[in-house]
């Protein structure tokens, strides 16, 4: 029930915030000529880019750390069999 209440809230939050940003606002990229978007599109958009650059960072960092504990997995295995080799 708790989340339920928490989503409405949220939603509504979401949709006053929409309304209050619909204006149209002039972006100028690097090269060519000013474009004119909606505030909210824009908002949207630099939302949707961040969440993909933090996705692919973890999926980097998950990636490095995973090789490395796999690395120190085979070192230890490789000291195990020399170990027993001594013995």
């Amino acid at each position: 029930m708790a989340q339920l209440i928490a989503s409405v809230i949220t939603t509504i939050a979401l949709v006053v915030f929409s309304m209050d940003n619909t204006h149209h606002v002039q972006m100028n990229a690097v090269v060519g000529e000013p474009v004119t978007i909606r505030l909210i599109f824009l908002l949207a958009i630099a939302c949707a880019t961040g969440a993909v650059a933090t996705l692919f960072l973890q999926l980097i960092a998950r990636i490095s750390y995973r090789a490395k504990l796999q690395q120190q997995h085979l070192w230890t295995q490789a000291q195990m069999q020399g170990q027993e080799e001594l013995e």
